[in-house]
């Protein structure tokens, strides 16, 4: 019996669990919002897709001073106020770091084809680009932040420590988008946006940099076009020095803005440790 239950109740199995958890809700969610984006006109679900991300934030601002379980659950914090200068920067070098990330990841693999997407049809529909656009950079990525690193890392967070849980975290993000020889691309932005929600205790940050990365590359698809992406990207041109280049820069500027503002001990101050907060607010409440 003894070894039966130590089975039940190890970090491997519970790790897993979550893990089976967190793709369940990102395959629901996934389908709900692309059924949404292809069974309805543009503007409907252009407008549904910004009511959803109106309704959140509102919900997250009204109850933010609440100690619910729905805000420890998905690490809904606020940034703090020294944090989000950084932050903001980060997100403007996130926004040149992502067509320098996907120009040499297409450049490595660049006998890969790209696999068919349902959402293509849309762009082809009259205002089809602008229901795309407010899905990819309003709801994916609240839904994939609160899923992936605000309610997996911080569970697999308690089990492994920070840095572990970043990584695994990023391999899921990568695999669920289901397109293997693009896995290590996705994984990498995923340990990215990890990193911000890890070091800030808040997955506001991964929402914010998400938000600015797929922005980034809404923008190319919509004002150059895929092809004409891929035509610059397989030229031996252009592409060939300012994507390199561009990766440089943006990425070591993102680098040093982890490693200058990273928490001093993340584990005790992410979201993890709220109990140690409340404790300190008890002892000077209860103060003669």
């Amino acid at each position: 019996m003894p070894t039966s239950l130590q089975f039940r109740t190890s970090p491997i199995l519970r790790s897993a669990r979550y893990v089976g958890i967190a793709f369940v809700m990102y395959l629901v969610t996934a389908i709900a919002t692309v059924s949404a984006a292809l069974l309805l006109l543009p503007l409907a679900s252009t407008a549904l897709f910004i009511s959803l991300g109106m309704a959140f934030y509102w919900f997250a601002l009204r109850t933010s001073g609440d100690d619910s379980r729905f805000h420890k659950a998905f690490s809904i914090r606020p940034v703090a106020r020294e944090q989000l200068k950084p932050l903001l920067i980060a997100t403007a070098a996130a926004v040149a770091l992502a067509p320098c990330l996907a120009t040499m990841n297409r450049r490595i693999f660049r006998d890969y084809s790209i696999p068919s997407d349902p959402l293509e049809e849309l762009i082809a529909r009259p205002w089809g680009w602008l229901s795309l656009g407010t899905l990819v950079i309003i709801v994916v990525p609240i839904v994939e932040e609160l899923v992936d690193r605000g309610w997996l890392q911080q569970r697999l967070q308690r089990h492994w420590g920070g840095p572990a849980a970043i990584v695994v975290t990023g391999l899921f993000f990568g695999l669920t988008h289901m397109v293997v020889w693009m896995t290590p691309y996705y994984a990498l932005i995923g340990m990215m946006l990890g990193y911000a929600v890890y070091a800030t205790g808040s997955v506001w940050a991964g929402i914010l940099l998400h938000m600015g990365y797929n922005a980034s590359l809404m923008g190319l698809a919509v004002l150059v076009g895929d092809e004409q992406f891929l035509r610059w990207v397989d030229a031996t041109g252009p592409a060939a020095v300012i994507a390199p280049f561009g990766l440089l820069v943006t990425g070591s500027l993102v680098i040093w803005l982890g490693w200058r503002y990273r928490p001093a001990d993340a584990d005790n101050h992410s979201t993890i440790m709220m109990p140690t907060v409340q404790v300190r607010a008890h002892v000077v409440d209860s103060g003669p």
